[in-house]
């Protein structure tokens, strides 16, 4: 790892040390679904501060944090799901091609979701390197 990461990854084990224990528990499921294949990762001050992972300088995924449930932000391509729980961007500042999902403490994790994380993680390389 270089520096950069290093401190990357540092700045995002702190953010998580002040979530509560279900949404850490929350994430720790979902994080081996983000990390590998060469996934880097960092933190930033979007509200309140997020994960993103990326290959490029583009990310693939950012899951903000809410009080009870994660909002899990994904780079399908667009049109790429249809799903109903699969909510598509709408605002002038988003890419189309990102659509979101909400993930409740204490909740299964939808199957599809796993899906979806492979699918932006393979969106992401073929259009951003």
């Amino acid at each position: 790892l270089t520096d950069q990461e290093k401190a990357d990854r540092l700045h995002v084990e702190s953010l998580l040390a002040g979530k509560s224990r279900p949404i850490r528990e929350l994430f720790e499921r979902l994080r081996p679904h983000f990390e590998g294949d060469g996934a880097k990762v960092k933190s930033t001050e979007t509200e309140g501060g997020d994960i993103r992972y990326y290959f490029s300088r583009v990310n693939f995924a950012d899951i903000r944090f809410r009080e009870t449930s994660l909002v899990l932000r994904l780079r399908v391509g667009a049109g790429a799901v249809a799903d109903p729980d699969f909510a598509w961007n709408k605002g002038e500042h988003d890419s189309s091609d990102i659509g979101r999902v909400q993930l409740r403490v204490g909740e299964a994790i939808p199957v599809n979701v796993m899906e979806w994380v492979a699918r932006a993680k393979a969106f992401t390389r073929s259009r951003h390197g």
